[in-house]
């Protein structure tokens, strides 16, 4: 689960893709444009990945265009309990 908050000028840009073990995962970006107004924005994201058992990195690829301010985010990751059949 990925968290942020941001605040863009006019007409700027924001890409976000999650990066597991150094791999980004393109097919899971999300883009925002801002219109003729900057805006200050909350997003969530959340996703769920089959991973093999042992030791992963997680983290997130912001970037963006014109003005761009990242206020505050936060990335929490955690396993899911097995399930029982």
């Amino acid at each position: 689960m990925i968290d942020l908050s941001w605040h863009g000028t006019v007409g700027t840009g924001v890409w976000l893709e999650p990066v597991i073990d150094g791999q980004q995962r393109s097919a899971d970006r999300l883009s925002w444009q801002t219109g003729n107004d900057g805006f200050l924005d909350i997003v969530a994201f959340q996703r769920v990945y089959p991973l093999p058992a042992g030791t992963h990195t997680f983290g997130v690829r912001l970037s963006g265009q014109n003005t761009l301010t990242l206020h505050r985010g936060w990335l929490t990751v955690y396993e899911l309990p097995a399930v029982k059949k």
